[in-house]
This record gives C-alpha cells, structure tokens and sequence, in this order.
C-alpha cells in the first residue's frame, strides 16, 4: 500500500502510529521515551520494587515494542528488584479490562501498574476485583485521569499520566500541506510529551468531565456535516474552497472553534454546533457546479471527515 501510495504520488503522513519506511513522514512522540517516563516514576513512586503488571499494545507494532524497551531498560538500571507480568490490552478498554481481570485472578496482587492504553479498563478491572489501588503510569485518557484525580486519588490510585496529544494531529496536517506545496519537510517529527502527575491534575485542563457533549456532538453533528459536505463536494473546486471546507469537517469532528475556549465548547454545544452548521452550509453554497470530471477534489474535501483509526 505504501509502495502504490508513492508511486501515485500520494504524500504519505502517519501521526501517533509510526510506519517502519523512509517512504512516509512520521508525527510522533518519542515512544521509547514513554516507556522510560513511565518507568521513572514508578521508581520512584514504588520504593522497594515489586510485581508490575504491564499491559502492553498492539502485537507487532513499533510503538507498543519501543514503551516496552523504554520500561524494561530502566526497570533493569534501577537496582531493584522488578517481577513484570505482560498482558496484551491492545490499546482497548474491554481488551484491557478483560486481561488485567484474568493476571488480577492468578497472581492476587500487584505493586505497580504500567499500560500502554486502555487504561479506563484497567482500573476498572482493579475496582471489580477489589485490588488495592497502586502507582499507576498510563496514558492520556481522559477517562484515566478522571480516575487518576479527585476521590480515587484520595484511595491510592496515583498516576503518571502521559502519551501524545491533540496537537500532534495539526502538526501532522500542517506538515502534510507543507510538504504538498512543495515545502522540505523532515522524514521524522519528535514532539513533546504531553504529561501530568498526581497530585497536580486539574479540571478543565487536564481531564474534562463532561464526555457525554462531546460524544452528542460526535453522533449528531458530524453525521449532518459530512452528509452537507457530500451533497456539495461532487461538482469540484478550487483550491482555497477545498482548504475551507475541510477546515471545517476537522473542526467538527475533533476541535475547538478558533477563538473559542475548549470548555466553552464543551459546556455550551448548541450554539457552537450551530455555527458550525453555519460554516458548512457557508462552504456547500460557496461551490459552483461545473463538471464532474475533477471527483479527486471532492473526494479529498470530504475525505477529511473520516474517522481516524486509533493506531
């Protein structure tokens, strides 16, 4: 696929997933990093050692391989004493959930816990089966550090919450646009980790509560969009008119507004999902049909509004 992608000169850009080929552009966050962060903290948070529980990714993946390296390496340089039992979560909640129920079941206790995703699972597993809480180091789930803050905490589950964040998507779409005018881009992209510890996890900038708006707006409105942007996108258009209407379906789908606070979006989703009703029906009308002999415009407006796959 990646082949038939550049010999059609398709420029190829892969965020939070890498791909092994000097024939894509990679956005990323340094993985074996992660797994080192995670690893720090548990040293440190778990003084004498102990049995880890680790709830890997993906089989195969470069990513789930590299957090692993990352933990193991400075489990190993630490000096103590580390007994680590691997589960596969998949990145996935029930998957997560299922496995850490089952290693919970035949070994009783842990005194760490380390995952890679799916972490909302993991802790769950831990709730039902009644195990004490432990240091935890996860990932940026917003339901992870939902359990991480607030009443759990006071019950033990301290966390080391960190993995790559939302500005990892603009970062991949800038550099995809760069690179499309023609613009020297880097084969790789390292940015930032985006972390948070206990005790220091805040509402409203760290974890958001209100999770029902967003998956409302994500079930109704996103559906109305790319049903808008379908009707409009058969016919073609120039350039700067595929740049607005695609700015508007990744709008819809997984950002803010410009100019308008994150929360506020959140907290007040009928008049925000009714400008960008407005913008979308703005960017049908602003198309004049001509022909259908350019369906590849249409085809990449709309295609901007795909649901992006997890790893």
């Amino acid at each position: 696929m990646i082949k038939r992608a550049n010999d059609a000169g398709v420029v190829l850009v892969a965020f939070d997933n890498i791909l092994d080929t000097e024939e894509a552009i990679n956005v990323n966050v340094d993985q074996k990093g992660l797994g080192k962060y995670w690893a720090e903290w548990l040293v440190k948070n778990v003084p004498n050692g102990g049995k880890v529980l680790e709830v890997r990714g993906v089989s195969g993946t470069s990513v789930d391989r590299d957090r692993h390296d990352g933990i193991q390496e400075v489990f190993k340089a630490s000096g103590k004493k580390w007994d680590t039992v691997e589960v596969i979560g998949k990145w996935d909640d029930p998957t997560a959930q299922k496995v850490t129920a089952d290693a919970i079941a035949v070994h009783k206790k842990f005194d760490a816990i380390t995952a890679q995703g799916g972490d909302t699972g993991v802790v769950q597993a831990m709730i039902d089966a009644k195990h004490p809480f432990v240091p935890f180091g996860g990932e940026t789930e917003n339901g992870f550090r939902k359990f991480c803050s607030q009443v759990r905490a006071a019950q033990g589950l301290k966390c080391a919450s960190a993995g790559t964040g939302p500005a990892q998507v603009a970062v991949a779409i800038k550099t995809a646009i760069a690179a499309l005018e023609g613009k020297v881009v880097p084969q790789s992209v390292k940015l930032p980790l985006a972390q948070a510890e206990y005790p220091n996890m805040k509402e409203g900038t760290d974890y958001y509560p209100r999770t029902a708006v967003r998956q409302l707006l994500r079930r109704q409105l996103v559906p109305h969009l790319r049903h808008q942007l379908h009707r409009a996108g058969d016919h073609g258009a120039d350039r700067s008119e595929q740049v607005a209407c695609a700015g508007v379906a990744v709008a819809g789908r997984s950002a803010p507004l410009a100019g308008v606070p994150r929360r506020e979006v959140a907290d007040e989703p009928v008049r925000h999902a009714g400008r960008l009703a407005s913008a979308t029906a703005a960017c049908a009308r602003s198309r004049t049909p001509t022909s259908r002999s350019r369906p590849d415009a249409s085809t990449r407006c709309s295609a901007r509004t795909a649901p992006a796959s997890r790893r």
